[in-house]
């Protein structure tokens, strides 16, 4: 054979070869695979309804940036309305003995009483807060009745008892004459006895005040069975937080109970006297608006770190 023909057949024999793997190939998905782009973590998430998703072939410009995060509203909310008890358990440091905290952080926890007449009436808020990451928020209106709040339990009278909070008065809560309280140490209620607070602090006019009612009587079915007494101490501030202590180193009916009020650190009540009725049962907390009747006003606050501590 001829030495071109000899070359003639090996080129055929190469294209046969050729043609074959092309016939095992045929019929075999071809996978694409796009390298990760610059900060890429993992596998591009999938568009949402009604999104096009982009041709595996097109790339990102080099131009684009990704748009810049929206900022949350300050007075961002969630559940708005009455609150219900957390499904996640008791706010954080709530119990343990001696002491509750409540900083809304999981909701409101079900020891708590809600008082509240409409939806309206509470919400949580991200902002204001005092500390953590929620507050709550608490509206009265004229057409609500006389209050909007939530109550504990009862502490024991024997025993020596702090009440503490922040409270937060916006700017636009006005000066009113009529006094109203934004917190009570409420009397517990025998059949048949009457109620109301022993201890509260009010805002009337544009001042901080101090309430407190008692009575050693074993029974008391009308308000002049018992004595009252009111003492104004500071100016009240919009804007900010205000931190509350009130301090119960001795509950009594008659002049051996001890009572200070301390505003922002400062001491600003301290008193020897009454501070209880002549119950079983000490008073128990309550936060929010109450005004004895209707008030003829609206009135929005907030509160935060929120703790009742009971002593030996």
């Amino acid at each position: 054979m001829r030495r071109g023909s000899r070359h003639y057949l090996a080129v055929l024999a190469v294209a046969a070869l050729a043609l074959g793997a092309c016939d095992e190939l045929e019929g075999q998905p071809v996978v694409s695979v796009q390298p990760p782009g610059p900060g890429d973590t993992g596998p591009a998430p999938t568009p949402p309804p009604g999104d096009t998703a982009a041709s595996p072939e097109a790339e990102p410009s080099p131009e684009a940036e990704p748009s810049p995060e929206a900022e949350p509203s300050p007075e961002a909310t969630d559940s708005p309305g009455t609150p219900t008890p957390s499904e996640e358990g008791p706010p954080r440091g709530a119990g343990g003995g001696d002491g509750f905290h409540e900083g809304f952080e999981n909701g409101l926890a079900s020891t708590w009483n809600a008082q509240f007449c409409c939806q309206h009436s509470s919400r949580f808020v991200t902002s204001p807060v005092r500390a953590g990451a929620r507050a709550l928020e608490i509206t009265y209106r004229p057409s609500d009745g006389e209050r909007a709040e939530i109550a504990g339990d009862s502490v024991d009278r024997n025993r020596p008892t702090t009440f503490s909070f922040s409270v937060f008065l916006p700017q636009d809560f006005a000066p009113q004459s009529k006094d109203h309280f934004i917190f009570q140490a409420h009397s517990s209620k025998p059949h048949g006895g009457l109620g109301g607070p022993n201890l509260g602090i009010q805002v009337v006019d544009d001042q901080w005040q101090v309430w407190r009612r008692w009575s050693d009587h074993p029974q008391m079915t009308k308000r002049s069975q018992g004595t009252t007494e009111t003492t104004r101490v500071g100016a009240f501030a919009t804007g900010r937080w205000t931190d509350f202590v009130i301090q119960i180193d001795r509950w009594s009916t008659g002049d051996d109970g001890v009572t200070k009020v301390y505003v922002d650190g400062e001491l600003v009540h301290d008193v020897r006297g009454g501070n209880m009725y002549n119950r079983q049962l000490g008073p128990y907390p309550k936060f929010g608006i109450y005004g004895g009747d209707p008030l003829r006003f609206s009135r929005t606050l907030y509160y935060d770190e929120i703790s009742v501590v009971q002593g030996p």
